[in-house]
């Protein structure tokens, strides 16, 4: 499942590097990974688009994510 309109859903890397989709949410430390290959359970956008979560709990997961 992709989310076009993900605010964190890239075509290119945080490094300029060309993507077909990259997370810029689901970083391990080492790489970046595709919008596709994450998990529903663990992407805010993908559970907010199918309304398993509020806004509210959909910007407080992001907030935790971002200050990893």
């Amino acid at each position: 499942m992709i989310i076009k309109e993900c605010a964190f859903c890239s075509k290119e890397t945080l490094w300029g590097d060309p993507s077909e989709g990259v997370c810029n949410l689901s970083y391990d430390g080492t790489k970046f990974y595709e919008c596709e290959s994450v998990p529903i359970s663990k992407c805010p956008y993908k559970l907010f688009i199918l309304g398993k979560i509020d806004k509210e709990e959909l910007n407080n997961r992001i907030k935790e994510r971002v200050r990893k």
